[in-house]
């Protein structure tokens, strides 16, 4: 972990060995953005997450005009239903993990 046994992060600071980022907890998705190093290190990661929303939609998209055979409404029910499961989803993160500012907004 990120203290050694029996020594706090200011016991560290103390010594004289501080480091150039403070210890942070990723449990809060809001901490990982400052969690990582600025500068090309933090927009490659950037970068990356949005290849993979761009990669991930792309696939959704083909799958749902697979499975609607260019149907309209076949494709409308399944964006609708993918919709309402990434809405209950987030409803039911938002209601186990209240307190996370992001998630309090659900």
């Amino acid at each position: 972990g990120p203290h050694a046994i029996g020594h706090s992060v200011e016991d560290h600071y103390e010594a004289g060995q501080s480091s150039n980022r403070p210890a942070t907890s990723l449990a809060n998705p809001e901490d990982v953005p400052s969690a990582l190093p600025p500068g090309k290190v933090k927009f490659l990661a950037f970068f990356l997450v949005f290849l993979l929303w761009v990669g991930g939609w792309g696939a959704i998209d083909v799958l749902v005009t697979m499975i609607g055979r260019d149907k309209n409404h076949w494709s409308l029910t399944l964006y609708l239903a993918l919709t309402l499961v990434g809405f209950l989803g987030l409803r039911c993160l938002a209601h186990r993990y209240r307190g996370y500012a992001m998630l309090d907004e659900f």
